[in-house]
C-alpha cells in the first residue's frame, strides 16, 4: 500500500473517532437539560452548555497515537493549541482537553491512567515542564499560565473498535431510558446518530463563519439528539410494520429503510 492511500485511510479512521468520541460526550451528557456538539470547527471537539453557544464552552484534540509521552506532547505543541482559546474567546471554559487512547508516560512512568487527570495536579516536575514550555512559547511570566482548565483524558474508545464501544454505550444509554426498546430500534438509533455527526463533521466552512452557521451545520443539539430517538422508535409501531408487510420488503432491506424512514421523520419536523 503507497503512502497516499496509507495516510488517507489514517485520516478517514481519525475523523470516524471523532464521531464515535462525540457519541461518548453524547452519553455523558444526555441527563443535562441542554447541550450542544461541534464536530472539528473550533477543535477538534466542542461542547457548548447549551443551544445558545452563549454560555460556557470545552474544546477538545482526540490523538489516536499510541505511546504519547509529555515530550511529545509538547514537541507537537498539543497543549498550545488548546490553550489558544483562551485568547480567542471570552465565553467561561470549563475544560480543555487532551484526549487520548493509550496511557500517557514521562520517561518509563506512567503519569495518566486515570480517565481523567488534571494537568494542574500533576507532580511538581512534570507540571514545570509544562508551565515553562508555553511560558517560553507565550513569551511570558511562568506565573501568567494557569493550568486548571487543562485536562487529560483517556477514552475508553480504541483505533480498531471505537464504533462498536461507541453503540455499546449508547445502547446502555437507550435500554435504560427506554426498558422497552428493540435492538434493532436501538441499531437504528445508532446509525442515524452516526450518519448525522459525520455529514456535520464532513461540511467545510471557513474560519469567520457567524455562530448561527456553525450551529446549524457542524453542531448536534439535544433537541436534534431527541429527535432521532423518538422517531426512531416510531419503527417499531404497527405504522411501519404495516408498510414493510404490505410492501413484501426483503427482510435484509428492512434495517435500510427504516434509517430512510427515520431521516424522513427528521427532516419533516426541523
Amino acid at each position: 500500500m503507497n503512502n497516499d492511500v496509507t495516510s488517507g485511510s489514517r485520516a478517514f479512521n481519525r475523523l470516524e473517532m471523532q464521531v464515535s468520541q462525540a457519541l461518548i460526550f453524547i452519553v455523558e451528557l444526555y441527563r443535562a437539560d441542554d447541550f450542544l456538539v461541534t464536530l472539528d470547527y473550533y477543535d477538534d471537539l466542542t461542547i457548548f452548555d447549551d443551544e445558545s453557544m452563549e454560555s460556557g464552552v470545552s474544546y477538545y484534540q482526540l490523538k489516536s497515537e499510541e505511546q504519547i509521552t509529555i515530550t511529545k506532547i509538547l514537541h507537537e505543541d498539543w497543549l498550545k493549541k488548546l490553550y489558544d482559546h483562551f485568547a480567542e474567546n471570552e465565553m467561561i471554559i470549563n475544560e480543555l482537553g487532551l484526549i487520548v487512547c493509550d496511557d500517557i508516560k514521562h520517561g518509563n512512568r506512567k503519569i495518566v491512567t486515570d480517565p481523567k487527570k488534571s494537568v494542574a495536579k500533576l507532580d511538581d516536575s512534570i507540571k514545570d515542564k509544562i508551565i515553562c514550555d508555553l511560558a517560553s512559547k507565550y513569551c511570558c511570566d511562568k506565573e501568567s499560565i494557569d493550568l486548571n482548565k487543562m485536562i487529560f483524558m483517556k477514552t475508553i474508545i480504541k483505533k480498531d473498535s471505537h464504533r462498536i464501544i461507541a453503540e455499546q454505550q449508547l445502547s446502555g444509554l437507550l435500554f435504560a431510558l427506554h426498558p422497552d426498546l428493540t435492538l434493532k430500534t436501538a441499531k437504528t438509533i445508532f446509525n442515524s446518530l452516526f450518519m448525522l455527526l459525520t455529514k456535520r463533521q464532513t461540511v467545510e466552512l471557513s474560519a469567520d463563519c457567524d455562530k448561527g452557521i456553525v450551529r446549524e451545520r457542524k453542531s448536534v443539539s439535544k433537541k436534534e439528539i431527541n429527535e432521532i430517538i423518538d422517531y426512531s422508535r416510531y419503527i417499531t409501531m404497527p405504522e411501519f410494520r404495516e408498510i414493510s408487510k404490505s410492501s413484501f420488503m426483503d427482510q435484509n432491506l428492512v434495517e435500510k429503510h427504516s434509517l430512510i424512514y427515520t431521516e424522513i421523520l427528521t427532516d419533516s419536523h426541523k
